[in-house]
């Protein structure tokens, strides 16, 4: 699959400003000119061969009507080591399919209130399942986009019946009609890259045809990755 194809991203064109009035004079007879923005290398970021992201996403709601009521607790953290797979003149793209470390607290609760029953989601802490993160630097983005995609594992208890194994989805992208991307700009002094988004999600019970899709927040920080170094181990002593 294509991935610049994929995660192409319209970038967003900004309009000329509109002087209004007639008849004003400038001084000395010229407009003063708006500030040119900076000139941003794509090197510095085209260059790094690998990428630590750290993201989290959390989401706290409740939703209430005649029929039913909803609760969920969500705070969920990642990291992953990216490594370079493509680099050409202004874009470059990096990808991992597997997170470094990875937790997640999360609870969700749906009561039927006609007959009281009652279902619970409850997060297991396992690793997470079919993880993928993506981010691209120039190319057709506003400057950066990043694309992290997770399940992670969590158990679905119904009233007395066992717990059964189900999952809840974890994203940067807000599906639907017009998809809402993660992007931004690159920053103008260093590499390290700070961003926050707000989605609309799907996230159990909310997102069902009881509940609304609820708010998940997301705050990232990618960071060039420096290797570890290798402990200094003293020279031996020559035994004589």
């Amino acid at each position: 699959m294509n991935a610049r194809r994929v995660t192409k991203v319209r970038a967003i064109v900004a309009g000329a400003a509109v002087l209004l009035g007639l008849g004003v004079t400038a001084p000395s007879g010229v407009w003063a000119q708006a500030p040119k923005p900076p000139v941003i290398s794509l090197k510095a970021f085209t260059s790094v061969p690998e990428w630590v992201l750290d993201i989290t996403w959390h989401a706290k709601d409740a939703y209430e009507d005649g029929d039913v009521k909803a609760t969920l607790e969500l705070t969920a953290t990642a990291r992953y080591y990216l490594k370079q797979l493509d680099r050409e003149d202004g874009w470059g793209r990096w990808e991992t399919q597997k997170e470094q470390s990875s937790n997640i607290a999360y609870t969700g609760v749906l009561v039927y209130k006609k007959n009281g029953e009652r279902l619970e989601y409850k997060g297991t802490g396992g690793s997470l399942m079919d993880t993928v993160a993506n981010f691209q630097v120039g190319g057709d983005t506003p400057g950066y986009q990043l694309v992290v995609v997770a399940m992670a594992p969590v158990k679905v208890t119904q009233s007395a019946s066992p717990a059964s194994e189900s999952a809840v989805h974890l994203g940067t992208t807000q599906l639907g009609r017009v998809p809402k991307f993660c992007t931004g700009p690159l920053p103008a002094k260093g590499t390290a890259i700070h961003g926050s988004l707000v989605i609309l999600a799907d996230v159990p019970p909310f997102g069902t045809s009881k509940a609304p899709r609820t708010r998940v927040g997301i705050q990232y920080v990618l960071r060039e990755r420096v290797p570890d170094l290798a402990p200094l181990v003293p020279p031996k002593k020559e035994s004589h």
